[in-house]
């Protein structure tokens, strides 16, 4: 059911700018206090509520047209402004010519933000805290799998196999964290995001098999063991920056084997880091979304 008729089209000065208006004379809203007032509902500014309303045009040559409301007038409460600049729409075909011709009904709504997430820029996140667990657990993780470490195991429903253990997809960061056990965990293969493993206290044996995206292991406290090498023995599939951090203690050990290759390979090894042996050189690519309503902003980096 509409809410209302729009009778005029109306240009409205906001710092310099003309935004497009919609009046409706006469408009009305009941407050829980005073009863019927005269204008629109106060709540429908942002500027009020911190929620965001949109109207809808119910009918006319401007049916199906939905605009974002921006505020309500401060010089008349019988007319919404709307995040759309009154010159675009003058230019449109038909544009304020068709609204002025014949009063043309509206309906208003608050919108659930959630509704716009555009998920191809979002970054989702998957926690999964194992870190209180005491007892010794073997576990491990592929680019889409993440089993064992007491979770329950592969199972078939009628002719449908499900697999055990957290499966996941379309993530950008992965975090794990393991108990105080001495843990075994096996990371066959990651996702193209981060991916992070905690592995808590404990003598651990952790092995890297290849990973896809930057990739952080921290073994924390302990003496633990880091074994870095493919399936075949190569590191050739360790395919994006792979961060090993054993803290202070003096008992760590990290083995790095590509024993398995038969071809020449060249290799650079620092205090710090290790390339080369056919591991990919993959370039850093930083991407920078700026999600605002308007305003200017300055982005800087150092170095450029």
């Amino acid at each position: 059911m509409p809410d209302g008729d729009i009778t005029t089209v109306v240009a409205v000065d906001i710092g310099g700018t003309n935004y497009l208006g919609f009046q409706h004379a006469g408009v009305t809203h009941v407050d829980a206090a005073t009863g019927e007032q005269l204008g629109f509902d106060p709540r429908i500014d942002p500027r009020v509520s911190g929620a965001i309303y949109e109207f809808l045009i119910v009918d006319g040559t401007e049916r199906g047209r939905v605009f974002e409301v921006l505020r309500l007038s401060d010089l008349s409460s019988d007319v919404v402004v709307l995040d759309y600049l009154y010159d675009d729409f003058l230019t449109e075909i038909g544009g304020v010519g068709n609204l002025a011709a014949a009063a043309q009904t509206y309906f208003y709504s608050p919108v659930n933000p959630n509704v716009r997430v555009d998920e191809a820029v979002q970054v989702d996140v998957l926690n999964v805290f194992n870190g209180n667990d005491v007892s010794n657990n073997i576990g491990g993780m592929t680019e889409d799998l993440i089993y064992g470490l007491g979770m329950g195991p592969d199972t078939v429903i009628g002719e449908t196999q499900l697999r055990g253990g957290i499966s996941y997809n379309n993530l950008e960061r992965l975090h794990i964290e393991l108990g105080s056990g001495a843990d075994d965990f096996l990371v066959e293969s990651t996702h193209i995001g981060e991916t992070t493993l905690q592995t808590g206290g404990g003598n651990d044996d952790i092995g890297v098999q290849a990973i896809s995206g930057h990739t952080v292991i921290d073994t924390q406290g302990d003496d633990d063991l880091v074994t870095v090498t493919g399936k075949s023995g190569l590191v050739d599939q360790i395919g994006a920056l792979l961060t090993l951090e054993t803290g202070s203690d003096v008992g760590d050990t990290v083995v790095i084997s590509d024993s398995a290759d038969t071809t020449d390979n060249v290799g650079r090894l620092t205090e710090t880091t290790l390339r080369g042996l056919d591991m990919p050189q993959v370039a850093q690519v930083q991407q920078v979304y700026v999600q605002a309503r308007s305003g200017q902003f300055t982005l800087a980096a150092n170095g450029l």
